[in-house]
């Protein structure tokens, strides 16, 4: 390992460690709005729920409480293990992250749950450092005002499952024909 990467690793570290605190510090958002997160619900006259449309995708919410706790748990294994631990972000994984981008020149991801919901609601799938640090300070302040259930859910139901599927609950129709 070079030491100017050594150093470019460590100014990184810092910044992003001044980022987190100041973030942590400042009041919460009240909402959250977005021209990419669009919400579009059509109900029949007994306001039953006929299409439910998210950033142009055809969606079937799902309700955490119906979920198999296997499930739940198998996902936040593979996907996030510290969801209920952390306030958005997971510091080590950031750093393990940037350690094997950087001096390894392996790819890893280093994002929460929460992190991902933010990216794929609100902003772009760009790979740079600026949407990176909006995708930080959202999901810091998506934390503050929301539960973790609520944030689990709402994943859920974007999350991207490939062949055009969004949504946990399309994704187990499409791959497996079962209502989840």
């Amino acid at each position: 390992m070079s030491m100017k990467k050594k150093k470019l690793f460590l100014k990184i570290i810092l910044i992003t460690l001044i980022f987190i605190i100041i973030l942590l510090i400042n009041k919460p958002l009240n909402s959250f709005s977005s021209t990419k997160n669009q919400q579009i619900i059509i109900l029949d006259k007994d306001d039953n729920e006929l299409l439910h449309l998210s950033n142009e995708h055809k969606i079937t919410p799902i309700d955490l409480d119906n979920l198999n706790p296997l499930f739940i748990d198998m996902l936040l294994t593979i996907e996030d293990d510290k969801f209920y631990e952390h306030n958005g972000f997971n510091i080590p994984r950031i750093f393990k992250s940037l350690f094997n981008n950087i001096l390894k020149n392996e790819s890893s991801g280093g994002s929460t749950i929460t992190q991902q919901y933010i990216k794929n609601t609100y902003l772009s799938n760009d790979k740079t450092l600026s949407r990176k640090l909006k995708e930080l300070y959202y999901a810091i302040k998506l934390e503050q005002c929301s539960t973790k259930d609520d944030i689990l859910t709402k994943y859920l139901n974007c999350i991207y499952f490939g062949n055009n599927i969004y949504g946990l609950s399309n994704a187990c129709t499409y791959y497996f024909n079962k209502h989840y």
